[in-house]
């Protein structure tokens, strides 16, 4: 019989496409020398973070996405914790909760004490019906002193 504590906390099997989102998201975030593969689409960084909340508050959880990605893949914001949080936090909305997680964890890679990334996990690992997990983030989240 395996002990349970061996199994509780480990991170979901993820698919090829998710794992290769997740490397390519970690490797922007590995700071100011991170490689980009071509140049992405040009964002306007004054309203495109005014939008991209506008388009999650609406619920229009596909354009924000869709926003959000183009403005994380700009080497100005791939460690912007706002930008990670909201593309989160649309990612959830819209269903994809395995999507909020890659961004949660990224978002705790560079702030590991963004308290709003713990609560997010345990949305989302709520969401994906692991209550240990998300009974674990939601802990770690309200054991932080502000």
């Amino acid at each position: 019989m395996s002990n349970p504590d061996d199994t509780q906390y480990r991170f979901p099997e993820m698919s090829e496409e998710r794992m290769r989102e997740f490397m390519a998201l970690a490797s922007a975030t590995q700071g100011p020398l991170a490689q980009f593969d071509g140049a992405p689409p040009p964002v306007d960084d004054s309203t495109a973070m005014s939008k991209a909340r506008t388009l999650v508050d609406d619920g229009r959880w596909a354009s924000a996405v869709a926003l959000l990605d183009t403005l994380v893949a700009t080497p100005a914001h791939a460690q912007d914790t706002q930008a990670l949080s909201l593309r989160a936090e649309a990612r959830l909305g819209g269903g994809d909760a395995a999507g909020a997680v890659v961004d949660w964890l990224a978002v705790l890679a560079l702030d590991p004490r963004f308290a709003r990334a713990y609560r997010g996990l345990a949305d989302a690992y709520g969401l994906l019906g692991d209550a240990p997990r998300a009974d674990y983030f939601r802990h770690l989240g309200t054991s932080l002193t502000p």
